[in-house]
């Protein structure tokens, strides 16, 4: 068997371009709507447990205690609270200033007759001095409703951390904080509801499966709806071939070597979750 190593993900829509040069005459004549078969990829994936959704961070602005939550969200994974505001010290100095005045007496007819007499004059003076410094905390977003979250995220309570709940409003899903307003970050897995979010391992026991399981999905339809003797004959041998390569496909995903690619995929989530997300927590 080649080795796992030497091969990449495809996206949905390579998958398509592949299946289309192999159905042109159904391409051409306008049978082919590569959106119908989003959910026979899925189905596919789901079942040989390789499905992949992509992870995403965004940065989100709060305002009257929550944001929505992006439309492709699915899963919650961590957050964290950026809080960034300034604080102002004053403090005030106090500094003696002292002043000497002369005071000269003269006669009527202009000559000095006395001695000059000086005064010793002392003023207060007060400087008040202003210093402003820029304070930036981050603070760990608890989950504490699970539904959202997935099997890695943070669910153990820590010393600097604030609680959020996920609700369901009409423009979708919402996050509610314990504060007012605030930028956040978060990571979440996102839902593949777009047809370029959707992966697969191109492998040719696996992508064999994809492809089978498309051709036998159009073929049923064309047959459903035209009955021809020549689509259901066509159809009959896109079944066999699908059931043949979901066997294959799935002894494949259960070797040894790719349970070994599976664990380097979580070793490099755990490095990721390591750098970024473990130092903010105490």
């Amino acid at each position: 068997m080649p080795n796992r190593y030497n091969y990449q993900y495809i996206t949905f829509d390579q998958l398509m371009a592949s299946v289309e040069d192999e159905m042109s005459s159904f391409v051409d004549q306008g049978h082919f709507e590569s959106d119908k078969f989003i959910d026979v990829v899925e189905s596919c994936s789901s079942f040989l447990s390789v499905k992949i959704n992509p992870t995403r961070t965004v940065s989100l602005k709060v305002e009257n205690y929550g944001v929505n939550l992006p439309p492709d969200f699915k899963l919650w994974e961590r957050g964290v609270l950026c809080n960034s505001y300034t604080e102002t010290e004053y403090e005030s100095q106090e500094t003696t200033k002292t002043t000497v005045t002369t005071d000269t007496t003269t006669t009527s007819g202009g000559c000095k007759t006395c001695s000059d007499t000086e005064e010793v004059v002392s003023t207060v003076v007060t400087t008040d001095t202003q210093t402003t410094y820029d304070i930036h905390e981050q603070m760990i977003l608890l989950l504490v409703k699970p539904h959202y979250s997935c099997d890695t995220c943070d669910k153990d309570p820590f010393h600097n951390v604030t609680e959020v709940s996920i609700e369901r409003s009409e423009d979708g899903l919402r996050l509610s904080t314990a504060f007012q307003e605030g930028t956040i970050l978060v990571t979440y897995t996102s839902d593949l509801t777009s047809p370029s979010n959707i992966l697969v391992y191109n492998h040719p026991l696996v992508r064999d499966y994809y492809k089978y399981a498309i051709k036998e999905r159009l073929l049923e339809e064309l047959w459903l709806n035209n009955g021809t003797e020549n689509v259901y004959r066509r159809y009959q041998l896109m079944a066999q071939k699908h059931n043949q390569s979901k066997i294959i496909a799935k002894r494949f995903v259960n070797t040894p070597d790719f349970e070994d690619f599976i664990n380097l995929y979580k070793s490099k989530r755990r490095k990721m979750y390591n750098k970024y997300w473990k130092p903010l927590q105490p």
